[in-house]
């Protein structure tokens, strides 16, 4: 190849919330902030969480709305513990729309976010509470009005256990077809043409790897990537930027993310001077 390229990697090793309007990634489920220009905002929150009742009982569900008085893009909320900085999230949320909503974090996490930037009113879903008392619950909510304008880790009103509650039964989940689809990527090796036919990276790991980019020469104006990562959870995202330098920063970026079985193979711009990825073009294919 002729001249120099700069490739650099985008894994879930940053923190902070790039401009998805596809949803917020997963690397922001625990602290909540989105990495848009400029910061927080300290004024008035304009919008709040609603919950049919402020009491809960094991396993008993909760209708809960975000609304407020101007509409919003998207967001993310998450059931936890009052008084605490724990991570931990509690329940389980089933939303109301699944198509313009859905859990985007790992690990097991509750919660529930935006999967497109549509203007909205409100969001709303159903909270499955714990089998037990697990003492206080709080919701905390992100609220992203526009690229510029956004709220940080708001927290609702407090949720308190009800002892003279029966203890009622889970809803069953529906029974399932065994899935024929192929398993989940979890074992990633080096080609056998690493080095020869083929430039990889890391050049340092041949069985097992984390990730693994491949690229080859097509002709003389033309390069073939592939790119491969290890995956634990439905949701997910590679990515890949073409750079004059070793700064992030005014450079085509090629990505790969997944959510909820939607694959979306996605262009896209890095902004000189903040962290923003401004998306010029996606193919979605339903997995």
């Amino acid at each position: 190849m002729k001249g120099m390229m700069l490739v650099t990697l985008l894994l879930f090793v940053v923190s902070g919330l790039h401009a998805f309007s596809s949803g917020p990634p997963p690397y922001v489920c625990d602290n909540m902030t989105p990495n848009h220009p400029g910061s927080g905002q300290t004024a008035a929150n304009p919008y709040t969480l609603t919950f049919s009742k402020s009491t809960y009982g094991p396993n008993e569900e909760i209708q809960v709305t975000l609304s407020g008085s101007q509409n919003f893009k998207g967001f993310l909320i998450q059931p936890r513990k009052e008084g605490t900085t724990s991570t931990t999230t509690y329940g389980k949320i089933t939303p109301d729309d699944n198509v313009n909503t859905a859990n985007p974090c790992t690990d097991g996490k509750t919660a529930l976010g935006h999967k497109n930037d549509a203007d909205r009113s409100s969001a709303s879903f159903r909270w499955t509470a714990p089998g037990s008392d697990v003492g206080n619950i709080v919701f905390l909510f992100t609220v992203v009005k526009s690229q510029t304008v956004y709220w940080v880790k708001q927290e609702s009103a407090t949720l308190t256990f009800d002892s003279s509650q029966p203890t009622q039964q889970p809803t069953a989940a529906p029974p399932t077809t065994p899935s024929t689809e192929p398993p989940l990527q979890d074992s990633i090796n080096a080609d056998p043409g690493c080095g020869t036919t083929l430039s990889c990276f890391p050049s340092s790991c041949t069985t097992n790897c984390d990730y693994l980019v491949m690229w080859r020469e097509e002709g003389t104006s033309e390069v073939e990537f592939t790119l491969k990562r290890k995956i634990q959870a439905d949701n997910y995202y590679i990515a890949i930027g073409f750079s004059n330098d070793l700064q992030m920063g005014d450079d085509s970026v090629s990505m790969c993310v997944t959510m909820d079985g939607v694959v979306n193979v996605q262009s896209s711009y890095n902004n000189k001077g903040i962290r923003q990825n401004l998306v010029l073009d996606i193919v979605s294919i339903v997995s």
